[in-house]
């Protein structure tokens, strides 16, 4: 399940549910998902490869 089918999910339990904090729960959740979503589009759009620093790097970094 995606972020947004998670999302979606989280509206429509709050939608069947009557006690007001347990629907602000559900909202809150489902804004969450949604910003999750929105940040998974944007940092699938970059283009960034992560490399382990070498050994003599680590190094130097640690004494600094």
């Amino acid at each position: 399940m995606h972020y947004r089918e998670r999302a979606a999910k989280c509206v429509e339990l709050a939608a069947q549910i009557s006690d007001p904090i347990c629907k602000a729960a559900f909202l809150e959740m489902a804004r969450s998902w949604a910003h999750l979503a929105e940040q998974a589009d944007k940092n699938s759009a970059l283009d960034l490869t992560y490399e382990t620093p070498s050994a003599s790097a680590r190094g130097r970094a640690a004494r600094a």
